[in-house]
């Protein structure tokens, strides 16, 4: 059995748009990509994301988004790192976050990274005490200067809060930060607090 290491989908847009069939929200992927590495979209028009999450199993280790503007129907997100780097400021990664479950989350020159963003995945948003990407154990940020680090530290106490423990007693919740590149700033004191707080912790003081 054949293994590619990456898949590259770049600059590809559809000619007819949505389907705004409601039936299409029931059916089962008919394309499942296996034996993947990582897969790579980048430049992808709404549309085309939508027929890709829609149409295809996105199970595979590593899924990166570059440049993409995200439709409102994602049906599954099963990548277990998980990179956006350079989505513009309308974009939402809310619609993609609320449906992962992987654990490492790369964020690089994001403008729409924000604090709205840090506060969706601080937050319970269903009725039966789930909240969004509920797997996230790393956070790595480069180049993105619109958040602050107050709420950063709050999704931390919050997800240290909500989180499961795990067979081994060792709480399965976000636990490594990295920041680098342009950057909020970062005062000693919040350092200080990141680093009894957190196991793994690389960020630059202003």
């Amino acid at each position: 059995m054949i293994t590619i290491p990456k898949l590259i989908l770049s600059d590809l847009s559809l000619i007819h748009g949505i389907d705004q069939n409601p039936q299409m929200t029931t059916k089962k992927p008919r394309l499942a990509l296996r034996n993947l590495g990582s897969i790579v979209a980048k430049n992808l028009s709404e549309e085309f994301l939508h027929a890709l999450f829609r149409d295809c199993s996105l199970h595979v280790a590593a899924g990166i988004f570059d440049g993409c503007i995200f439709p409102r129907d994602i049906y599954d997100v099963g990548f277990y790192y998980l990179t956006f780097k350079n989505i513009p400021r309308n974009a939402k990664l809310e619609r993609v976050l609320e449906l992962w479950s992987g654990d490492e989350l790369w964020i690089d020159s994001c403008p729409c990274f924000d604090d709205t963003v840090v506060d969706y995945l601080s937050k319970v948003t269903g009725s039966n005490g789930a909240y969004p990407s509920p797997g996230l154990r790393s956070l790595s940020i480069h180049n993105c200067d619109n958040f602050t680090f107050a709420l950063i530290k709050r999704l931390v106490e919050m997800r240290k809060e909500l989180g499961p423990t795990s067979a081994d007693n060792d709480p399965d919740v976000l636990d490594s930060l990295s920041v680098s590149g342009r950057s909020s700033p970062l005062s000693r004191e919040e350092l200080l607090w990141f680093q009894t707080h957190l196991t793994n912790v690389r960020l630059p003081l202003s």
